[in-house]
């Protein structure tokens, strides 16, 4: 089993292991095919290569959203940017906008992880997504770099999602060459922090011809001891598969140096940005904004104003909730209503989830581990039989 170390700088010790390079090579290979826990997606915003803000192409209600880097992903004489949005669903999204004038998006839910650790790092949502976005490395070894985010952190492991930006403008899932007990695919790669007695890293490979993998990835495991095993992996483009090339023993010296080895041993091409005074701090926080909306063959500025999310009572430790609804039409005051009819009602509840109806609605209460994976709270829906249709939940802010 690989035995890998949450990342925060992607650099390892040199005087222990030597440093992999990463290139950005020009011509992108079509996606790496793998099946992913999340959702990708293109959104056009313009029919002419240029430069585009990828928090204007998709304005949502309580969205969070800033470039936290950019990185030349297509080609070396293009910088792509990257942005991070966090909305109250709640959702983590990473954006890329393409030369094309496109924006590619994957969004991670709370089901993306193997739950128990909230969403994306650990940490305020400031935190979260000045964090999400790891690094940008070759991790297949083709020339191309791929995007690598942080799709949850727990107690004794952290998760990790790697992207390639295709040629059709989508984000793809690589899968990851080794299998992770909690999920049921190799979508997410999982490293382990120092509480474990293993410690290890993926590094990425050596720079080689543009197009061709002709280096390997390397997952080092090492025991507290400083004994553990070496695993080189070449990556097949057109299948997604990984190949087992080579399996050596490892020895170093420990306790010198263990805080480098942290998940990825890979050369970040991203170029970070900085928060500033004026980026939020909270996808609950109304506020009115302004975008350009590009459409193909025209210009047009549109200003539109966000609307408030729909808010309920804080959760029992104070965390804020926000009512999403999921389908039907229902208003946010009729909404917060029922929540707070079967909050209070003193109707007898059925089973774990503490169902109750009234004959107009139907709500319920997700067990703890549904919680943690989703992050819901309540759940709401019109009666069986009734003329109206909706349905709605009471989400939690994460951690």
């Amino acid at each position: 089993m690989n035995r890998t170390h949450r990342m925060g700088t992607l650099l390892c010790a040199a005087a222990l292991l030597a440093a992999a390079g990463c290139s950005n090579d020009a011509n992108i290979s079509e996606p790496n095919t793998g099946d992913g826990t999340s959702i990708t997606s293109t959104e056009a915003a313009s029919t002419e290569s240029s430069t585009v803000d990828p928090c204007s192409v998709s304005t949502v209600a309580g969205q969070m959203c800033r470039t936290v880097a950019s990185a030349s992903i297509e080609r070396a004489d293009f910088a792509n940017p990257i942005a991070v949005s966090i909305n109250t669903s709640p959702t983590i999204e990473v954006r890329v906008a393409t030369q094309s004038g496109a924006v590619a998006k994957h969004q991670v839910y709370p089901t993306s992880t193997s739950g128990g650790g909230g969403l994306g790092p650990t940490g305020d949502f400031p935190v979260k997504q000045d964090h999400f976005l790891t690094s940008v490395s070759d991790v297949t070894g083709d020339g191309v770099p791929e995007i690598i985010v942080q799709t949850g952190q727990f107690p004794d492991h952290a998760e990790y999602q790697v992207l390639r930006l295709g040629s059709d403008g989508t984000l793809a899932v690589v899968n990851a060459p080794t299998y992770n007990k909690w999920t049921t695919g190799n979508d997410v790669w999982t490293t382990y922090n120092t509480t474990d007695p293993d410690i290890g890293f993926f590094r990425c490979p050596k720079p080689g011809q543009p197009g061709v993998a002709t280096n390997p990835l390397q997952s080092i495991t090492v025991n507290d001891d400083g004994r553990g095993t070496r695993v080189d992996y070449l990556h097949d483009h057109k299948s997604g598969a990984w190949t087992q090339v080579a399996q050596e023993p490892v020895t170093m010296q420990m306790g010198v140096s263990t805080e480098p080895f942290r998940a990825f041993d890979c050369t970040d091409l991203a170029t970070r940005t900085d928060r500033t005074p004026e980026d939020k701090n909270t996808p609950f926080t109304p506020e009115t904004a302004t975008s350009t909306v590009a459409t193909p063959g025209a210009s047009v500025s549109q200003t539109s104003t966000v609307a408030a999310p729909c808010t309920f009572d804080p959760a029992k430790d104070g965390r804020a909730t926000t009512i999403s609804v999921v389908s039907g039409d229902l208003g946010c005051a009729d909404a917060q209503r029922i929540a707070r009819e079967y909050k209070t009602s003193d109707l007898p509840a059925g089973g774990n989830a503490a169902h109750k109806e009234n004959g107009e609605w139907h709500c319920s209460s997700p067990t703890a581990g549904e919680n943690e994976r989703t992050g819901r709270i309540m759940s709401c829906e019109a009666t069986v039989g009734s003329s109206a249709s909706w349905k709605f939940d009471v989400v939690v802010e994460p951690r």
